[in-house]
């Protein structure tokens, strides 16, 4: 073992066995997501049901953000693969994200080699150090668990894809001639950002590598990345006005407070990288949640010993070190909570985050390895990326189908409103409505929030409880201060303010029916299944069509 621990590796791994391998790994891991379904989460309005995307109605995506999403190149992508057969199937969605996650890895690998070969220290580079190092830290790109959520699910292509434009980037700006970096780096980088606005800090990524590894004078630096700082400023205004955050969240935390849902957000990250244990969709990290259980203590401290310990190589030398965190930093501050974004009215913090982040670390241990280049350091190092590679093909399953993936959820955490919400849908689809009606009744236990809301009526109206649906659905519908909170979700409303409908309905109540859809036309007005109720209901009232203007509406 001390012979072990001193020899140094002598031969350098050929390119192609790092391909080679990058390419197993992957397959090896989530190869079993190619016979995976689409899921209910996000991939139904992304895709199944998206009929503009089935359409071929491309210039739409161009031109609005769809669902508070403007990812137009990424729907680009979505719409080509949905055109391959005469309905989306799964599998051609899942195969083109593991493709793609394996170019990211052969991409991570040629950047860091690219980067150790121009040593940060001024020495020589190993080269037999330079491959094995960049070869491991490409590995931990493809195989960390934190890796799955993004790569298992079908919407998480937004995730892949611009990585891969960004990664795409990087290594133009690296590696070409001063035409490339200003024109090639920079389209890469703006393809990157309509795949998805939050990849807008990248270039402050580039700045990083630019002045902590690659040793420029700042001033240079920013010289050469002028014209990837300009794109980012129409790209920051794009994701302001298309994706106005502000008003889709519950709470927002005072402007003084968001550092503490940064610091949580950050040690959390740390704990999950260091130790994947206990992975999730649905975290319920949200700032109320954060700062009522002072949860950035103990999350906190995580980051306070991680500084020090970089800290210590620092003072021995290693400055290089910090390059990696640091431009993992720089790419997850947009959804770190300085700037409250959608998913913070459910998490703060979600493992698909971490997906380009990840670079950041893989550099790292790239670093680590290039400096100690010892059999030893290499066979802990192998036997630690199998483990988490083995622990991330265990979670891989989660995401086969709803079932499997809202079963999860709730083991995960019990406290989530949308993995019942998942979970009753799933009951309802089979006609086991009361089993419906108990799930959904425990998601608003949880929260009281539209969806389930109107699931749960009609779950009750299936069992012919028209009663219990007035009497539990419709007071909310008339409580201003839930109409308050719920005023952006105007389409989340819809299904409650149906539920109530047809049960006045059915009870004869033919005319207060027709005011809820009126309501609910009111709130979404090209819905076509509430249209359907609402021309219904009209011809039993012996109203003329299209005489919207004489729907009877309830006082709220």
């Amino acid at each position: 073992m001390p012979k072990l621990a001193r020899r140094k590796v002598t031969k350098p791994i050929s390119p192609r066995v790092v391909a080679c391998t990058i390419a197993l790994a992957c397959i090896a891991i989530f190869g079993a997501v190619i016979r995976y379904d689409f899921v209910s989460w996000d991939d139904n309005f992304n895709i199944v049901n998206n009929h503009r995307l089935l359409h071929g109605s491309i210039g739409y995506f161009w031109k609005h953000a769809y669902f508070r999403f403007y990812t137009p190149v990424c729907y680009t992508v979505w719409s080509a693969l949905a055109s391959l057969g005469p309905s989306p199937a799964p599998s051609i969605f899942h195969t083109a994200n593991v493709a793609l996650h394996v170019f990211n890895g052969w991409q991570v690998y040629c950047i860091l080699r690219h980067l150790l070969q121009g040593s940060s220290d001024g020495s020589p580079a190993d080269a037999p150090a330079v491959s094995w190092a960049a070869a491991a830290g490409a590995v931990l790109f493809c195989v960390h668990p934190l890796q799955v959520e993004t790569v298992a699910w079908v919407s998480g292509m937004r995730d892949v894809l611009s990585a891969a434009l960004a990664l795409a980037a990087v290594r133009i700006y690296l590696s070409g001639s001063t035409v490339l970096r200003d024109y090639g780096a920079t389209a890469f980088y703006i393809l990157a950002a309509l795949s998805k606005l939050s990849i807008v800090t990248l270039p402050l990524g580039l700045l990083v590598l630019e002045v902590g590894w690659l040793r420029r004078h700042y001033k240079d630096a920013l010289r050469r990345l002028l014209p990837l700082l300009i794109a980012s400023i129409p790209i920051t205004f794009i994701a302001i006005g298309a994706q106005p955050a502000s008003e889709q969240t519950h709470w927002e935390p005072h402007l003084v407070l968001r550092p503490l849902i940064a610091i949580d957000s950050l040690g959390f990250y740390l704990s999950k990288l260091f130790w994947p244990a206990h992975l999730a969709v649905d975290y319920g990290r949200t700032p109320r949640w954060v700062l009522d259980s002072s949860a950035y203590l103990g999350t906190g401290l995580v980051l306070t010993i991680f500084a020090v310990a970089l800290a210590v190589f620092v003072r021995r030398g290693g400055r290089a070190v910090v390059v990696g965190p640091l431009f993992a930093l720089v790419v997850l501050t947009p959804v770190l909570g300085f700037v409250p974004f959608d998913f913070q009215a459910i998490s703060s913090v979600a493992d698909r985050y971490m997906y380009l982040p990840l670079f950041g670390i893989s550099l790292t241990l790239a670093y680590f390895i290039a400096r100690r280049p010892f059999a030893l350091v290499l066979l802990a190092a192998s036997i630690i990326l199998i483990l988490l590679g083995g622990r991330a093909f265990a979670r891989v399953a989660v995401w086969e189908n709803d079932r499997t993936l809202f079963t999860a959820w709730i083991h995960d955490n019990p406290w989530s409103r949308q993995g019942y919400d998942g979970l009753g849908a799933i009951a309802y689809a089979e006609r086991d409505y009361p089993k419906a009606e108990l799930l959904y009744r425990k998601a608003l236990s949880v929260s009281l929030d539209p969806v389930p809301l109107g699931n749960l009526g009609h779950a009750l109206n299936e069992q012919h409880k028209y009663e219990q649906v007035i009497a539990e659905v419709e007071p909310a519908l008339h409580d201003r201060e839930f109409l308050e909170q719920n005023r952006t979700r105007g389409g989340h409303l819809v299904g409650a303010y149906v539920a109530v409908g047809f049960a006045h309905e059915a009870l004869g109540q033919v005319a207060e029916g027709y005011a809820f859809y009126c309501r609910g036309v009111s709130l979404a007005p090209s819905d076509g299944w509430l249209a359907q109720h609402l021309k219904h209901s009209r011809e039993l009232l012996g109203l003329a069509p299209g005489a919207e203007d004489q729907c009877l509406r309830p006082e709220p």
